[in-house]
Order: structure tokens, then C-alpha cells, then sequence
């Protein structure tokens, strides 16, 4: 006996079935879509319009009855394992273009000082102390239909959080920034390294190094809760509180927020690399997080490899003083602590190989990642 497989394409012009007709009870049946070029497939729906199948060409088991099918397409790329996505935005190249910046700096008023940070907000980074200091702000201003962030700083940011301001002690002025100047940077497509695709969700790593951030500002042991609390400490680090803080709330628009996946972040000591390791953290629940020492040397992730491994700068992180080595690659954060001291996590450094550095640092990069939804 035979019943019938109905095919359709929600939107004929984004792309074709075939496969459908008169198939036996028992047999195997496989129905494909192809988009169009220019387009994507995205999933398969039964007549219920319950997503059955996120492969172009899905194959089932011919029922005792009929059944119908359909496609959707989309002219937006979807995420595609071991291929770049753009998502969100954040500052990221300089501009340089003397009529647009006259407008900019027309636009930004007063500059700040430490006693005033009038329509600027400070970045609340450290000199010389434990406590954060306003020597350095920034302004988001829309021109036309973009948006810039520009960026002012009166005293150089050191290599750690507490050592004293110092062209010697800075990567600011190596990398061609110095004080008491304006400096505009374009809010654009944040590009993503697309690490796995499953169950309608995507694992995305920036595909670049955004930002430069202390892994924790303080080497400084803490009580928290009544418990020994550790700077090497993930889950109470400062850039766990900064990624899920000021990027998450800076580079996503409400709507990507909504497709952003809370995680349960993997902070054992199998995940550092170290097992056991005393330091390793309770896991954590997070929208945005950096990679473990696992994840950043995974074959399934596309990262077993140095080369895969080196990444280079935006202009606005070097601009935050990141260390970009002469290789044109930096050194960039994991999440991992190290195992034989408190004050110590895992990094990337330019040759791609993982090793470790002082929680304090300031000069090292951030590289996020998270889980969306398709």
C-alpha cells in the first residue's frame, strides 16, 4: 500500500522540493530542498508546523498514512558550522574621514575631566590603586544612520591595573593613540566564528578581539558569602561581570538579546586543563562568556590548531591599549584558571599556544562567545 508525501515551499521564489508523491508503507523516503541562489534553507515543518528537520535533505520512515511537508528558505545566511556570522554590532574600525569627523567632534561637547564627566561616561579603569579612576570616557553619538563611540583619555592606561600611568607602562601610544585627543570609532557588524550548530542553536565566537580587559583587577584574595574567594575565580571575575554587563548591553539590540541562549557554563577543573585544579569555579548561568581552555582547543570547534588560535585587534581595542605583538596577533583572555597559583588565569597568546599571566593585566584581549538561537 502506498500514501502520499506532500512537499512545499513556503516562499517558491527563496527555493524548490522534490521528493514527494506516492511512497510505500515502510520504505525509506527522502525529500530535499534547494534554495535558490542566493538564499538558505532552514528547516523542515510537518502539517502541524513542528520543525522536523534542520537538514536540507531530511529522510524518514514512510508511515501508514499521508503526510505533507514543508520548506522555509531565507534570504539571510544562517549560521553554517566552520563559517563566519555577523550579529550584533560594537565599535570596531577608526575613522579617519576629516568632514564626518568635524561633525563628530562638533556633536560630543565638553570633554570630561576627573572632576566632571559631563555628557561622557568614564570606563572606570584603574591607576595605582584598588579603586577605578576617571581618566578615561567615552561618548555614543549617531550620525546619519551609524553610530560612533568616541574616545578621550587625559592619563595613559597602564599594563596593570596597579601600576602608575606611563608611555613606558602603556600600549596606548605603541599602538598610535595618545592623551588629550579624540578619537571615533564605528559601531559595526560584530563577525562571529561559528563553532557548532545543534538543536536550533548556534556556538559563535568572535571572529576578531573586540575589547582589552583585566581578567580581574585585583590579585587580592576575597571573602565572599563567608567563603575564600580566589582572583583567578571565574564565576566572580571582573570580565565574567563585564560580558554580561557592559558588551552584552552595548553590542545587542533587544531583538538579539531575545535569540541570545542563557548558558550553563562549564567551569570544572576538566574544563581548565588541569584536573584537579584548586581554583577551578562553581559553573556559571551566562548570556555572554569566554572560552574555557577545552573549548579554545577543540578539534569539534574548528581550534585545534596554533593557527586557529591567532587572532588580531579591532582599532577601538587597540585604542583600550590591548598588547598586539609584532605578528600583527594579540594575546586574548580564556576563562580558565591556572592551577598552581591564585592570581593567574589561562590566555592565547600571538603564537596561538596556551599559557598564563597575572589576573591584572589590562592589555589582553577579549574574545566572547555564546549560544544563539536560529
Amino acid at each position: 500500500t502506498q500514501y502520499n508525501v506532500d512537499i512545499s515551499s513556503f516562499d517558491e521564489t527563496l527555493g524548490t522540493v522534490s521528493g514527494g508523491g506516492a511512497h510505500g508503507y515502510t520504505t525509506s523516503v527522502t525529500i530535499t530542498a534547494t534554495p535558490t541562489e542566493g538564499n538558505w534553507f532552514k528547516a523542515w515543518y510537518d502539517d502541524s508546523f513542528n520543525e522536523v528537520s534542520t537538514n536540507a535533505s531530511y529522510t524518514f520512515t514512510m508511515p501508514e498514512y499521508d503526510v505533507t511537508y514543508y520548506a522555509e528558505f531565507t534570504n539571510v545566511q544562517p549560521p553554517i558550522k566552520g563559517k563566519t556570522y555577523t550579529f550584533g554590532t560594537y565599535p570596531q574600525s577608526i575613522v579617519t574621514d576629516s568632514t564626518l569627523l568635524s561633525t563628530l567632534n562638533s556633536a560630543h561637547g565638553t570633554l570630561p575631566t576627573s572632576a566632571n564627566s559631563q555628557s561622557w561616561t568614564s570606563y572606570g579603569y584603574y591607576i595605582s590603586s584598588s579603586a577605578s579612576t576617571s581618566y578615561m570616557w567615552y561618548i555614543d553619538i549617531t550620525s546619519g544612520s551609524n553610530e560612533y563611540r568616541g574616545v578621550y583619555f587625559t592619563s595613559y592606561r597602564p599594563y596593570y591595573t596597579g601600576w602608575a600611568s606611563s608611555t613606558d607602562w602603556s600600549y596606548q601610544d605603541d599602538n598610535g593613540y595618545s592623551t588629550r585627543n579624540v578619537y571615533w570609532f564605528k559601531y559595526e557588524p560584530i563577525t562571529w566564528r561559528v563553532l557548532d550548530v545543534q538543536a536550533g542553536k548556534a556556538f559563535l565566537m568572535a571572529n576578531l578581539v573586540l575589547d582589552s580587559q583585566d581578567y580581574h583587577y585585583s590579585t587580592s584574595t576575597r571573602t565572599i558569602g563567608g567563603s575564600t574567594v580566589y582572583s583567578n575565580n571565574y564565576k566572580e571575575s571582573h570580565i565574567r561581570s563585564w560580558l554580561n554587563d557592559n558588551f552584552y548591553n552595548t553590542a545587542f539590540s533587544t531583538e538579539e538579546k531575545a535569540r541570545i541562549q542563557t548558558t550553563t557554563v562549564d567551569n570544572s577543573a576538566a574544563s581548565t586543563g588541569y584536573n584537579p585544579n584548586t581554583y577551578a569555579s562553581a559553573n556559571t548561568s551566562d548570556k555572554v562568556f569566554l572560552l574555557s581552555y577545552v573549548e579554545a582547543t577543540s578539534a569539534t570547534y574548528g581550534l585545534s590548531t596554533t593557527t586557529s588560535r591567532q587572532l588580531g585587534p579591532s582599532a577601538y581595542a587597540k585604542a583600550q591599549g590591548v598588547y598586539t605583538y609584532t605578528n600583527g596577533f594579540n594575546y586574548w583572555w580564556l576563562r580558565s584558571p591556572y592551577d598552581s597559583y591564585d592570581f593567574i588565569a589561562r590566555r592565547v597568546n600571538d603564537g596561538g599556544s596556551v599559557d598564563y599571566f597575572n589576573v591584572d593585566r589590562t592589555s589582553y584581549g577579549v574574545v566572547p562567545a555564546l549560544w544563539i538561537s536560529l
